[in-house]
């Protein structure tokens, strides 16, 4: 082969190599292939040019080695380029996305597969996405108010994890803060509105006892939600004073019962007597039973509070139902056993001035008949007085004039 031939082929080879690194400069500018590339292409070229060179003075293997490595390059380069610019380019597109808050990407399989670096690149990509989209559906459950969702930590120093779980916990804190204030709220105005109400309640009703009482037991029975509930009175018109039941009422009806209790005898007595309120749970066999239309059961949970104004205590007021009483309805109670025994106490002097209005009136009524009867029985005894004068009169005139003719006899004989 003549040395012109070989020249010309090791120019070409030449040529084609460096068209070859353009097509990959303006293909892959900026991109890692490009370089990888040129490291490598760049001596192969060298030595392409300088096998050109010592070629035509007779190194002829070395002039047809060069280009073929050139062009082994090349291909080699190609295959490298497709096997690897790939995977970079779907790595770089998946990190915009997930820079872009958009987790629903989608991996090529076969792209995992493997145990080069490329394969483990992907697979810890796959592996922060699913956990991405772990923390995307715990904020949503969050935001939507599921402060129960569970979350696991990946590690130990899984900053974010620890992040989101003491967000979740501070969370379920106020949540649990703000449920508290609410019922405290809900309390205050269930017992605001229940002050209201048994205070217009109390002022409607205050010319009848009997009535009173069972108005007031029968609204205090719906309010707190119990079953059962009684007011009794002390009664200190008989030879020993007694807590008399006023009113009683169970299960939308009215109940009518003589019930009396002594002192000393039972808790009624002991309220009253000590003057202080008294909630059981543990309610003694046989000491209450609640009866209805249906039937009748022990209740679960029973309050008595004293009717007390300052230390005057008039009576007592019972409730009894199947469910507890809470702290807030119990001290509801007290409160309004004070409204209660100030309206008791009022009607019962307003009774007690009514009876004595009503005495001081027949008295009244008495004391004018019998002055009337009087005045009669004095204009009578003026009527007799006269007559008895004119009477009185008339026989001293009667008795002069017989003295007169007496003298006058005695002169003629």
């Amino acid at each position: 082969m003549s040395d012109s031939l070989i020249v010309i082929i090791a120019l070409m080879s030449v040529a084609v190599g460096i068209i070859a690194v353009i097509k990959n400069r303006l293909k892959y500018k900026k991109s890692i292939i490009f370089y990888i590339s040129s490291v490598i292409m760049f001596p192969i070229l060298v030595a392409a040019v300088l096998g050109v060179i010592v070629g035509a003075r007779g190194l002829i293997h070395f002039v047809w080695a060069a280009p073929l490595l050139l062009i082994v390059t090349t291909i080699i380069h190609e295959i490298n380029a497709r096997l690897v610019q790939k995977p970079l380019k779907d790595t770089i597109k998946t990190l915009k996305s997930l820079s872009a808050g958009d987790v629903d990407v989608v991996f090529y399989e076969k792209l995992k597969n493997g145990e080069h670096e490329m394969a483990q690149v992907m697979q810890e990509m796959d592996k922060l996405t699913d956990t991405l989209k772990k923390i995307v559906d715990f904020a949503d459950h969050v935001g939507k108010g599921n402060l129960n969702v569970e979350y696991t930590l990946k590690s130990e120093k899984d900053a974010l994890g620890f992040a989101l779980l003491n967000m979740q916990v501070n969370l379920q804190k106020a949540e649990i803060e703000k449920q508290e204030r609410q019922l405290e709220d809900d309390r205050r105005s269930w017992t605001a509105e229940g002050h209201a109400k048994f205070s217009e309640l109390l002022r409607a009703n205050n010319d009848n006892m009997e009535e009173l009482c069972y108005s007031i037991v029968s609204n205090l029975v719906k309010y707190v939600g119990a079953n059962q509930g009684g007011i009794f009175l002390m009664n200190e018109t008989g030879e020993k004073p007694v807590l008399e039941l006023k009113a009683c009422y169970a299960y939308e009806r009215r109940k009518f019962s003589n019930k009396t209790i002594n002192m000393g005898e039972g808790l009624l007595s002991v309220c009253f007597l000590e003057r202080q309120s008294i909630y059981m749970t543990d309610i003694p066999n046989n000491y209450i039973n609640i009866t209805s239309g249906l039937g009748e059961g022990a209740p679960r949970a029973l309050f008595i509070a004293p009717l007390k104004v300052n230390e005057d205590v008039c009576g007592v007021v019972e409730i009894a139902g199947f469910e507890k009483f809470e702290p807030h309805v119990r001290e509801f109670v007290e409160k309004l056993s004070e409204s209660i025994a100030a309206t008791i106490s009022a009607v019962r002097v307003n009774m007690r001035t009514s009876d004595l209005l009503e005495q001081s009136k027949l008295q009244s009524e008495q004391l004018a008949s019998q002055e009337e009867e009087l005045r009669q029985n004095m204009e009578e005894m003026q009527a007799t007085q006269e007559e008895m004068q004119k009477m009185h009169d008339k026989l001293q005139n009667e008795n002069s004039a017989l003295l007169e003719e007496i003298k006058l006899l005695r002169s003629l004989s």
